[in-house]
């Protein structure tokens, strides 16, 4: 079974989200955005991973990460998190190996080549209940605390 993770990046207010295009595998992602992530090595946890995946893709760090959704096939799954930095601002870019990374105001994502599922998983990132402000939720056996738009664990 191949494991990966995917983060979406937001500026905490929202306005803002990380993307990378890819520049080499997998094939049918190369030219179109996406999150940033990638595989699970041998003896990482995912919440490792994806922060791993953050630093060494986007060029930055955060503590403030929540899994939101797993996917999968029968060969593999995908652990999915959304993330926030004060730094995804308007005008960040950095380039790596792997891609470009590049902040976008997430009402221009439409019109962005993407992956196939990166508007409905953002979607999902994004939904952020107003009537679970400030309260604890229950996600995955996780304590998740959501207070004016943003989620800690």
């Amino acid at each position: 079974m191949k494991k990966y993770t995917l983060a979406f990046v937001f500026h905490p207010s929202l306005e803002m989200v990380l993307l990378i295009k890819k520049f080499r595998k997998p094939v049918h992602h190369i030219g179109k955005w996406n999150g940033v992530g990638g595989h699970i090595e041998d003896g990482e946890s995912s919440l490792d991973c994806i922060r791993r995946e953050i630093r060494e893709e986007a060029g930055t760090t955060t503590e403030r990460v929540a899994m939101f959704a797993v996917m999968g096939g029968e060969h593999w799954t995908c652990d999915c998190y959304r993330a926030f930095d004060k730094y995804v601002q308007r005008g960040y870019e950095y380039t790596t190996e792997e891609g470009l990374v590049r902040s976008h105001r997430i009402d221009s994502v439409l019109r962005l080549p993407v992956v196939c599922n990166v508007i409905w998983l953002m979607h999902m990132a994004l939904d952020l209940d107003p009537e679970l402000a400030g309260a604890n939720i229950l996600y995955q056996d996780k304590n998740i605390r959501v207070q004016n738009g943003e989620i800690t664990g």
